[in-house]
């Protein structure tokens, strides 16, 4: 589907936004050299196009106490729809899975997992995943730090 393709006006609302969303429409459209009507109703173009999803916050949880992250593979025993719909309503359900992917190569889905600490995650990976027999395989890769997570879209992928 060929999308439409976003002007400098748009592409700058973007950025901004991404920095902070919380900034008033005021703000931006003087620093972008627009009218702040004219940005409400970009935004509202937009959202109706599905550009802008949804507004949240970052939250970082490791300054909550939840400590421990990682990437846990999964393989699904059988690709059928039911397996999948069985799988999928685990993650959909689960608190510690952040991120789910379906991926190619040895494993079906990567999953982005958090949890307070290891005993934590040993009773999910246990109870959750390893206690379905669906599924035939997990390896999980632990996290040891993050360089770089909850970045923006860079608009300028667009550019090639």
């Amino acid at each position: 589907m060929n999308e439409p393709k976003l002007d400098q006006i748009e592409i700058k609302l973007l950025q901004a936004l991404q920095q902070n969303c919380r900034r008033g429409l005021n703000d931006i459209a003087s620093a972008i050299g627009s009218s702040a009507s004219s940005l409400w109703r970009r935004l509202k173009n937009l959202e109706e196009r599905g550009v802008i999803e949804r507004y949240s916050i970052v939250i970082n949880h490791r300054k909550m106490g939840i400590r421990e992250s990682a990437y846990v593979h999964v393989r699904l025993e059988k690709h059928n729809e039911e397996n999948i719909e069985k799988f999928a309503k685990i993650v959909l359900e689960s608190n510690h899975i952040l991120e789910c992917n379906y991926t190619t190569g040895e494993y079906d889905f990567v999953l982005k997992v958090i949890s307070v600490d290891m005993r934590q995650f040993h009773k999910f990976l246990r109870d959750t995943l390893m206690s379905q027999d669906y599924i035939s395989h997990t390896h999980t890769t632990v996290i040891l730090d993050c360089l770089k997570e909850n970045s923006p879209v860079s608009i300028d992928l667009l550019n090639g």
